[in-house]
């Protein structure tokens, strides 16, 4: 991805509990590996199975805190649209998938 920044903003825990828990990280953009992508994520929405990782409730891969949440993208583009960059400067996030 061109100038793919080396930092991102993202919401996550650094244990499992209640909505407190959740705090404002600085973290590195996330490398790939052979048959993964990565993904520029404008927009993510909150589900219910959200609330359920928080708490610990639902782990579907390996722990490692700080986590971040949310496997719900809802607005994805690269590059990034001119809307999203102008209003929600800070709201850019990235991540893997396996191809």
């Amino acid at each position: 991805m061109q100038n793919t920044p080396q930092q991102m903003k993202a919401m996550a825990v650094d244990e499992f509990g209640e909505p407190d828990k959740l705090t404002l990280h600085t973290l590195p953009v996330p490398t790939v590996d052979a048959g993964e992508v990565l993904i520029r994520i404008e927009i993510a929405g909150v589900g219910i199975w959200d609330a359920m990782e928080r708490e610990g409730e639902l782990v579907y891969n390996e722990v490692h805190f700080p986590r971040v949440l949310s496997g719900d993208n809802v607005r994805v583009s690269s590059p990034p649209s001119a809307i999203a960059s102008s209003v929600l400067p800070s709201a850019i996030a990235f991540m893997r998938k396996a191809l």
